[in-house]
């Protein structure tokens, strides 16, 4: 392989100083074996593809600035296989730009500002197979489009602007088989949109604004294999949509607004695998509503509003292996609903309301890998008995006091067990019995290496039994000590363990150490508080014994007075 990477200094000696200027500065030419790679070029730098390759299989334009493309700029290249324009803010593209490429397999003009889909040719390019328009300002397809691409097999036209598809428009391609009109425009399909695409097998349609299909909107692709339709307006799904889609396999119409799922809507399907039926809004799955879907593998109908399940609801669901349930109402699961789905691998239930499961609900899951359980009203463990292993377990944000953890440790690698109400006995007894268990997470940082740091972390929080107050675990981990369980707020008469490496430290009451010094500094303010106020009542009440002893003198002394004054005139007679 030859590969060298050219900057541009002289074209023809005729050229002006400008051009040489600009060249000079800008363009970088890479060429590996047949492949001519410019970057930071402009248009002249185009004409002179022969100086670097005689005849390059490959051409790769991208950061360039190509406002336009003029008429056969790539005519003397006959043997170009491959053309890529990206990133170079073209935005018109002549009539007869493409011209002589007889042998062109690939063109992709991604990330421009091409409002216009046109041939771009004068004859029909017969051995172009794929074109990639995405990310460009394209507003609709017209009838006469890809009228010079006869044998197109993949089209890309995502991310553009697009809001219409006049009939007939894909009658020129009948051999395509990939289309990509997603994050669009589009607000309706009809049965005329996609007529003639008899080979099509993937058709990509999501995140636009479609809130219309017609029931035979996809009649004449019955080769299509993959649909995606997720992200749009759709209110209503009728069967009627994938009755003539016998090869569908995939299937995703999350993120709409569906508020039904008729029954046998799937009858037909019998080569489903992979359905996705989340972000809707369904409230029900009627008994039949899966039925025919014998081989699929993958179902999602989570972030719906389905408050029950039938019993018989996942009865067809032979080959099921992943079936994620979250973010529903569930209140309980029947007792043998999942009796058919024998194969199940992956099950997520979190995000539910669930209080209770019985004890013989799982019993068919022997192959069980994943349960999701998290965010639930769950309290009890009997439903694990009946697994013989179950690898990866969730119980965090339910109700628990206090679980099996024999149990757990057998059947588990990894159990989360985060923000559950544990009962402080239960806690400080199994924290003291496995101090290093590696299979138990408990959401929270709870394990210390000496006394000192008892306040630095926040343990794990259970609830005391006898107060009903939260309190707070902290193990005591160190190589120099001995392993000792920290209950924070407790009280002579709290819960101890006779482990022999276990003891409790009383280190106050349950808070961690921001909520100690609140309290702290709000005691200060209400001391100092209660000092005023006592500073202040003192002076009232000596400046009120002031004025009493004052008011008395007075008195005192006016009677005095008054007592000499009557004295006198007796005195006188005498």
């Amino acid at each position: 392989m030859e590969s060298s990477t050219i900057l541009i200094t002289i074209i023809l000696i005729t050229t002006s100083t400008n051009f040489i200027n600009i060249v000079s500065a800008k363009a970088k030419v890479t060429v590996k074996d047949e492949i001519v790679i410019f970057n930071d070029c402009y248009s002249p730098d185009l004409r002179n593809i022969k100086d670097f390759h005689t005849n390059p299989g490959s051409v790769q334009i991208s950061h360039c600035y190509l406002p336009e493309l003029p008429n056969a700029l790539f005519q003397n290249l006959p043997k170009l296989k491959t053309l890529e324009i990206c990133e170079s803010k073209l935005s018109h593209i002549q009539d007869y730009a493409l011209n002589g490429l007889t042998e062109l397999e690939t063109l992709v003009l991604s990330r421009n500002n091409i409002s216009v889909l046109k041939s771009w040719s004068n004859t029909d390019m017969e051995s172009l197979h794929h074109l990639d328009l995405r990310r460009n300002s394209i507003k609709e397809l017209t009838e006469n489009a890809l009228k010079r691409y006869p044998n197109l097999t993949k089209l890309n036209l995502a991310v553009n602007q697009i809001s219409t598809i006049d009939d007939m428009s894909f009658i020129h391609t009948p051999h395509l088989k990939y289309l990509n009109l997603g994050k669009n425009l589009l607000t309706t399909v009809t049965k005329e949109t996609f007529r003639g695409l008899h080979k099509l097998t993937h058709l990509s349609l999501h995140y636009n604004q479609i809130d219309y299909l017609d029931f035979y909107s996809f009649v004449g692709n019955s080769h299509l294999k993959s649909l995606q339709l997720q992200g749009n307006k759709i209110a209503v799904f009728e069967s009627d949509y994938v009755a003539n889609l016998p090869r569908l396999s995939f299937l995703n119409i999350s993120g709409n607004v569906i508020e039904t799922i008729g029954e046998n809507s799937f009858k037909k399907s019998v080569e489903m695998r992979v359905l996705d039926l989340s972000h809707n809004l369904i409230q029900e799955l009627p008994e039949t509503t899966f039925s025919g879907l014998e081989v699929l593998e993958y179902l999602n109908i989570s972030h719906n509003r389905i408050e029950t399940l039938s019993k018989y609801v996942f009865e067809d669901f032979l080959e099921l292996r992943f079936l994620d349930m979250a973010s529903n109402n569930l209140t309980q699961l029947p007792d043998n609903v999942f009796e058919y789905v024998s194969h199940l691998t992956t099950l997520n239930l979190s995000h539910n309301q669930i209080s209770e499961i019985g004890d013989t609900t799982f019993e068919h899951l022997k192959q069980l890998e994943v349960l999701d359980l998290a965010f639930n009203n769950l309290n009890h463990d009997s439903f694990l008995w009946v697994f013989e292993q179950l690898p990866f377990l969730n119980l965090s944000a339910n109700q628990f006091n206090e679980i099996n953890v024999t149990l757990l440790n057998m059947l588990c690698k990894s159990v989360q067990l985060y923000d559950n109400p544990w009962d402080c006995v239960f806690l400080v007894k199994e924290l003291a019995s496995h101090s290093h268990n590696a299979i138990l997470h408990f959401g929270t940082n709870y394990t210390i290496k000496s006394k000192d740091a008892i306040l630095e972390v926040p343990g794990l929080e259970c609830i005391d039994s006898k107060t009903g107050k939260i309190r707070s675990i902290v193990l005591l981990d160190s190589k120099d000590n001995e392993d000792f369980i920290s209950q924070q707020n407790s009280d002579p008469e709290s819960v101890q363990t006779k482990q022999s490496k276990a003891t409790i430290i009383d280190v106050g009451d349950g808070f961690d150490f921001k909520s100690i010094l609140l309290w702290l500094c709000i005691g200060v303010f209400v001391v100092f508080g209660a000092l005023l106020l006592l500073r202040n009542l003192l002076k009232r009440s000596e400046r009120k014994s002031e004025e009493w002893r004052t008011q008395h003198q007075a008195e005192l002394l006016n009677t005095i007075d008054d007592t000499e004054k009557a004295a006198k005139p007796s005195d006188e007679n005498a």
